[in-house]
């Protein structure tokens, strides 16, 4: 494994093995360096266009969005028109 993957995978109750991408890699790094094909990262930015029209679809229809703020610790919903409402 390159440079950009953890040294320790995971391995899933079925047995499969999936080796993960250290924090702050790119599918365009990892895909530069060997350590994902680029089907792979095609596949990674199919993923990521199909969240941003979800999110795109939620906002359009005014439904908040659960949110995480790693700073804070704190889970929140985020509205359309910008309010946030703290979650317990």
């Amino acid at each position: 494994m390159g440079a950009g993957i953890k040294k320790e995978p995971v391995v899933l109750e079925s047995g499969r093995i999936i080796h993960v991408a250290k924090k702050g890699y790119t599918s365009r790094s990892l895909a530069s360096t060997g350590d994902i094909s680029d089907r792979d990262r095609e596949m990674d930015i199919r993923a990521q266009k199909a969240v941003e029209k979800a999110l795109e679809r939620t906002r359009i229809f005014g439904k908040p969005i659960a949110r995480y703020d790693r700073e804070t610790g704190t889970a929140y919903l985020e509205y359309a028109d910008g309010r946030r409402e703290i979650i317990e």
